[in-house]
């Protein structure tokens, strides 16, 4: 284990005996590189030894393969795979599908909805009739089940939807969860053989895991279970991501669970705020700077937004080689401060979440809301080249920030109730903003208006934990 640089704390981690190990592991602890050095250790502790390494992104699984790779030249014996890539690979392996199905993709779901829609007519928004079917999948809740705790229109489209999908041999995403989760379950044979092919298994941000995520990662651990997880960063309820976490402990009662406690990312001021805010016991590292967090409070909207852009100019200015990041929690938030920043002569490379249709908020003013629109449609291009001289940073939605590090972040309309997002419980609210607030390397500002989106709002009564 010398090739990686270890702390105590992280190679008490790594080197624990092959078991059911929680590494319950805080911002900028090092959760990427415990996962890596363990698969390393795993695999130079036997010849033998096969090891499944699973995360939810793409970026995720190519940063861990890429350090696994530099280390270990032979990678037959080690799968690194995103959740859903592994059920799409197990649901083909184990014949689930008809050989001629096809895969639903998302920009097609719902045209395909919409169909479904024209037999049984439901006077709710496409967006929020795809969530509960999504949800109620990602939840191992049957169409039949379905009507027992959803409206009954609800319950009869995700029926329709399901009837439909099935007569033109279709699937979509979480139908690869649910099938796999239903063959593996049924079929304690099949679950024993896969168990044999892999004795590690290994999973990264265990905690953004739903219930057929986690039931599918059950049936396949062979007893060597490392799970790399902080509950305070659980923002995916809106997908039932983070529900089976309190079942971790009842599953696995003899498991051991360990923490990384040393933040290697943020100034002490950042790190001591978002423990006051967060009521967590994270450590700066010993050489971290002071750092500096500002609190912007603006009487409106798009002085907020003038505002922002001209701090912008300035840190770029004094740290020209540095990065920046806008985090918001909408896609709209994006599309409406973008082309402010850009009259500032500040380029964004936009990234949000899938596209959603957009609805003008009361008073929004119209120039405004045109030029949100124009790049509300530009969202899934390409960016553009660098080069044109012009000052660049990122505007990205919270949740597409996790795993993230910037030098500098700015959050904007931290207020109570913004009016353009849908609200979650309180708790979701204050994971998702320490989330946020955890991603600066140097500099966090947070950022409110007393007129958001031509309503009214109050500052978020959380921005005191951040003032000196």
């Amino acid at each position: 284990m010398e090739e990686i640089q270890l702390t105590d704390e992280q190679l008490r981690a790594v080197t624990a005996p092959p078991s059911i190990v929680q590494v319950v592991a805080g911002p900028g602890t090092g959760k990427t590189r415990c996962v890596t050095a363990r698969a390393i250790y795993l695999l130079s502790m036997s010849k033998h030894s096969r090891i499944l390494v699973l995360s939810h992104t793409r970026k995720a699984v190519s940063e861990i393969a890429k350090r696994v790779s530099r280390r270990i030249s032979d990678l037959s014996r080690v799968k690194i795979m995103t959740l859903h890539g592994f059920c799409m690979k197990t649901a083909r392996i184990l014949g689930v599908f008809n050989k001629n199905a096809r895969l639903l993709k998302d920009k097609e779901k719902k045209e395909f909805l919409k169909k479904c829609l024209e037999i049984h007519p439901v006077f709710q928004e496409i967006d929020t009739i795809e969530d509960t079917i999504e949800n109620c999948k990602n939840l191992l809740i049957t169409p039949e089940e379905a009507y027992c705790l959803l409206p009954e229109d609800l319950a009869k489209i995700y029926e329709i939807y399901e009837r439909e999908k099935e007569k033109e041999n279709l699937f979509d995403f979480e139908d690869m969860l649910v099938s796999v989760y239903r063959k593996l379950s049924s079929n304690h044979k099949l679950a024993d053989t896969l168990r044999q092919q892999f004795q590690h298994v290994i999973v990264d941000e265990a905690h953004d895991m739903n219930k057929a995520q986690y039931e599918i990662v059950r049936l396949i651990q062979n007893g060597s279970f490392f799970a790399v997880l902080d509950p305070n960063q659980r923002i995916y309820a809106f997908r039932a991501g983070g529900g089976p976490l309190h079942r971790f402990e009842r599953d696995y009662p003899y498991s051991s669970r360990l923490p990384l406690t040393v933040n290697f990312r943020s100034t002490r001021k950042i790190v001591n705020s978002t423990n006051k805010f967060m009521g967590t016991n994270i450590k700066p590292r010993e050489d971290a700077p002071e750092g500096k967090i500002e609190i912007l409070i603006q009487t409106t909207w798009e002085k907020q937004a003038k505002e922002i852009a001209r701090k912008i100019i300035e840190i770029t200015k004094d740290y020209p080689n540095e990065t920046v990041a806008v985090l918001v929690r909408t896609n709209l938030q994006a599309a409406t401060i973008a082309p402010v920043l850009e009259d500032y002569g500040i380029k964004s490379n936009i990234k949000v979440e899938k596209h959603t249709a957009a609805h003008k908020p009361p008073d929004t003013p119209k120039r405004l809301w045109e030029k949100a629109l124009s790049v509300l449609k530009k969202l899934s291009s390409p960016p553009e080249s660098k080069g044109n001289g012009k000052i660049r940073v990122t505007i990205s939605t919270i949740h597409k920030a996790k795993g993230r590090e910037w030098d500098h972040v700015v959050i904007p309309d931290v207020v109570d109730k913004l009016p353009c997002c849908k609200q979650e419980r309180e708790e979701e609210e204050k994971r998702i903003l320490y989330v946020a607030t955890t991603r600066p390397r140097k500099t966090l500002i947070i950022s409110a208006a007393e007129k958001c989106y031509g309503q009214d709002t109050k500052p978020s009564r959380y921005i005191e934990y951040f003032k000196s």
